[in-house]
């Protein structure tokens, strides 16, 4: 029985150290995975950006205002994002995706500008449309006017 309790002794203490082992490794596999964790949520506040550039030819100046706010927001969050340290895992797709979202800005920004000149354009357009339907309301009641007299001298 003596010599036996001494392997015992030295068999519960590789089971106890084992099981330490073990605990260290979980933890650190926790740990690991927290950091992954962490890191894809990073990237995933960098959106893919795959936006159509479309113009439409009549623009309100709502959406105008809209696309401004929105483009102040994204450059916001561009340096918020750019702040961040980021781990040398992920740090080239992470460059990538912040380049990604500047050219977006810088996209956004000259569609931004072409609707601008647009509306401008529209607005003068739509001022000369006004004018024009004035001129042909005048010349109606001019025609109509003188048909009446016509009318009138028949008679």
């Amino acid at each position: 029985m003596k010599s036996v309790q001494p392997i015992l002794k030295s068999i519960q203490k590789q089971i106890l150290y084992q099981r330490q082992n073990l605990n260290i490794r979980q933890r650190k596999v926790k740990k690991r995975q927290i950091k992954m964790n962490e890191e894809q949520n990073l990237l995933n506040q960098i959106p893919y950006l795959n936006i159509p550039k479309i113009i439409f030819p009549f623009e309100s100046s709502e959406n105008i205002k809209i696309m401004k706010e929105s483009i102040e927001k994204d450059e916001q969050n561009l340096e918020k994002l750019k702040q961040i340290k980021v781990n040398e895992e992920i740090k080239i797709e992470y460059q990538w995706r912040l380049k990604e979202l500047q050219n977006y800005i810088k996209d956004s920004k000259e569609i931004l500008k072409e609707r601008e000149e647009l509306q401008r354009k529209n607005s003068k357009v739509n001022i000369f449309l006004s004018r024009l339907k004035i001129i042909l309301k005048i010349f109606c009641l001019f025609v109509v006017a003188s048909i009446i007299q016509y009318m009138w001298k028949k008679m």
